[in-house]
């Protein structure tokens, strides 16, 4: 199925990079507190091998099992620093790190992201990866309220 995708998509950015384990989902549904939904997880020609990194693929691997791990958003696993996936999330989530209460442990048990297309690809085809979601990007505040279970306001 994944080839008959790659033989069918409009421009070569956008198949499936087959060397990479797929992320429908990255976090734990259980203790999730705030769940985004992404489009797909990008590629850059570092994944393949980090992929392959032992440690790296077992968090990977239990994560996708739904097995216990210290961070079940795993890209905030201090020992994952300098990775790919690492160095994409830090940033997006770094306000949150700010935030009273909100150490990478905390944020890494109350994250969930779920990902619309899950395997790798340089480029989306699903839609314009570059814009931001409708509702506007997570402001560090909102997702301190709901870590805190405060469900008023927007």
């Amino acid at each position: 199925a994944i080839n008959r995708y790659n033989d069918t998509v409009r421009y070569p950015e956008a198949k499936v990079m087959l060397g990479s384990i797929p992320e429908p989902f990255i976090g734990n549904p259980a203790s999730a507190r705030v769940v985004l939904l992404n489009l797909n997880p990008g590629h850059s020609e570092i994944n393949e091998k980090e992929h392959r990194r032992v440690d790296l693929r077992k968090a990977m691997l239990h994560n996708l099992r739904h097995e216990p791990q210290e961070y079940p958003f795993y890209p905030l696993n201090p020992e994952f620093k300098g990775t790919g996936v690492a160095e994409w999330w830090r940033p997006i989530l770094g306000k949150l790190h700010k935030e009273p209460g909100l150490d990478a442990p905390t944020i890494g048990r109350g994250l969930l992201v779920i990902e619309w297309f899950p395997y790798d690809t340089r480029r989306s085809a699903l839609g314009d990866a570059g814009s931001e979601p409708p509702g506007g990007a997570l402001r560090a505040s909102r997702w301190a309220d709901c870590h805190a279970g405060k469900t008023s306001g927007a």
